[in-house]
């Protein structure tokens, strides 16, 4: 049974300091130097060199697969300066994978843009029947962990404890 995504997933979303923009490979040039930075890489389990006819490839199959929703954090002046993702989401269990946060722009750091962000992508995926979404972030990052619980995210053991990551999940649609 295929599952259509819902519309919400698919719009830009506004919020008050901050907006989610559809990825598109207008953004590219953003993308390739942010996800470039070591400062920002080291964050990823990927850490491949990004180039722009891989990225764009990549960004072609992950809007037709229907279950990959990748948003450019945009400041309220339309000013790219980071992203956001939802995405392997399994549409007939309502679960979904979070990621691909970052805020490339360092003058925007630390200034509640990915709090926002993340507030607004959660609503959305609430908004299109999402019951859970999952994350994994690097147990090193206390930034971002910090950020994750304050936001309703519950660390959850990992089935690799060597891995290096903690999983960590937040419910939804269930009163949460």
């Amino acid at each position: 049974m295929r599952y259509e995504p819902h519309p919400i997933l698919t719009q830009k979303m506004v919020g008050t300091s901050c907006c989610l923009v559809p990825l598109s490979k207008t953004h590219t040039p953003s993308i390739i130097a942010w996800r470039n930075d070591p400062s920002i890489a080291k964050w990823f389990n990927i850490i491949s060199r990004f180039e722009p006819i891989s990225h764009e490839r990549w960004l072609a199959a992950a809007q037709a697969s229907g279950r990959d929703f990748n948003f450019v954090i945009e400041d309220l002046k339309e000013r790219p300066i980071g992203t956001i993702a939802l995405y392997d989401i399994q549409w007939e269990n309502r679960s979904a994978e979070f990621g691909r946060l970052l805020i490339g722009d360092p003058a925007a750091r630390r200034s509640g843009q990915a709090r926002e962000a993340t507030k607004l992508l959660l609503a959305a995926a609430a908004s299109a029947n999402i019951d859970h979404v999952h994350l994994e972030v690097k147990a090193v990052n206390i930034a971002a962990i910090t950020l994750y619980v304050s936001l309703g995210f519950k660390p959850i053991q990992s089935s690799d404890p060597d891995s290096g990551l903690l999983k960590m999940v937040r419910e939804i649609n269930n009163g949460h």
